[in-house]
């Protein structure tokens, strides 16, 4: 299967379909090599491709890894409170050794 190259581009990809239409305008101009969105200017030499992407957040994902986190964190905050109890019961010097140290 042979490339065929538009004009000294090489693999020139297919012309983007069109987004859906919004239900607000959006002015876009183009000038002096920048590509105006509303307000917003876009150098046109750095902009490669461009495309819609929807990004849905996975919120149970996030909640779950939390609560994992939580949960680690409060087992080894709770396992130091009894080490340092423990320390407390053998000696004095030892635990305040220990409460310095952590």
């Amino acid at each position: 299967m042979e490339r065929t190259e538009a004009s000294g581009f090489p693999d020139v990809p297919p012309p983007p379909a069109t987004p859906p239409q919004a239900s607000s305008a959006i002015e876009l101009r183009v000038g002096k090599r920048l590509l105006w969105v509303g307000g917003a200017a876009y150098p046109l030499e750095n902009i490669a491709r461009v495309h819609t992407y929807m990004l849905t957040p996975r919120r149970w994902d996030a909640t779950r890894q939390f609560l994992k986190r939580l949960g680690l964190i409060l087992s080894v905050a709770f396992a130091l409170t009894i080490l340092g109890g423990v320390t407390g019961i053998a000696g004095q010097d030892t635990a305040s050794k220990l409460v310095m140290w952590v």
